[in-house]
């Protein structure tokens, strides 16, 4: 699948590094893959460290489970940027990473990397999350921070928070 394919989508979901999780899978149904090495058929390959070659407002929703950390911290605001520009007002963006503020996971944020997950670039956390949206003057909907992950329901709004 490639970018123009994906446009012709009578609605457009997303999950960001997905590899396989889309459509027609179950409970990912009409989601199409954004993954470098995407391995589905219903997948586009894209570097997500870059712009989304999709219009303004374009898409119906955007999933994100566990993608976030492996990308670099300038990265992850590039890219809640690009999420909030190519989603639809009123639509949703569901992010789940891990939350190293957890006191389990606390250790790695002293050390400044996880061991056990190297490939993780980025020591997400509740904090950090928060004041991305923040700074990027953009509103959430609902945070649940349920200790060992952080997942982020974030509801576009007409326009941006001034």
């Amino acid at each position: 699948m490639d970018w123009a394919e994906v446009e012709r989508q009578e609605k457009i979901f997303l999950n960001y590094g997905g590899q396989g999780d889309c459509h027609p899978k179950l409970n990912y149904e009409n989601y199409i893959c954004v993954d470098l090495e995407p391995k589905a058929d219903h997948a586009v390959a894209h570097d997500l460290t870059k712009p989304i070659p999709l219009q303004d407002g374009s898409v119906e929703g955007i999933l994100s489970e566990h993608f976030f950390e492996h990308i670099l911290e300038k990265d992850i605001e590039f890219l809640l940027s690009e999420s909030f520009r190519v989603l639809k007002p009123g639509s949703l963006m569901r992010m789940a990473v891990p939350d190293y503020h957890s006191p389990r996971n606390l250790k790695y944020i002293k050390q400044g990397f996880d061991p056990t997950h190297t490939d993780h670039q980025t020591l997400t956390n509740f904090p950090l999350l928060k004041n991305w949206w923040i700074n990027l003057h953009l509103s959430m909907s609902n945070i649940i921070n349920i200790g060992i992950e952080v997942i982020l329901y974030i509801k576009k709004l007409i326009t941006r928070k001034e």
